[in-house]
């Protein structure tokens, strides 16, 4: 046994019985126990957690958005897409 099993210490959960089948097929599906899946789960959301208004941030994303646009709809000046999609990322993260 390793280090973190030994160290390990009881934490109470409340969920309806919904999530509760949901966690238990879910465990079952991965080969894992209930506690370990909503564990794992919950340091994954602590490490790297969610934006909290959903849009994604970072210096790529404004470059990345106008190449997937630029791909789908051919003719619209790239100088032009980059002020549209600059509003657009500005109004959802205002959200």
């Amino acid at each position: 046994m390793n280090n973190s099993a030994l160290n390990k210490v009881r934490v109470n959960l409340y969920v309806t019985p919904e999530q509760k089948k949901l966690f238990d097929y879910e465990a079952k599906r991965l080969g894992k126990t209930r506690s370990v899946l909503i564990a794992e789960a919950a340091v994954r959301h602590i490490e790297k957690p969610s934006v909290p208004n959903g849009v994604p941030s970072g210096r790529f994303v404004l470059g990345d958005c106008v190449e997937d646009i630029a791909r789908r709809y051919s003719g619209i000046p790239r100088t032009e897409l980059v002020g549209m999609v600059a509003a657009v990322i500005r109004k959802l993260d205002a959200m």
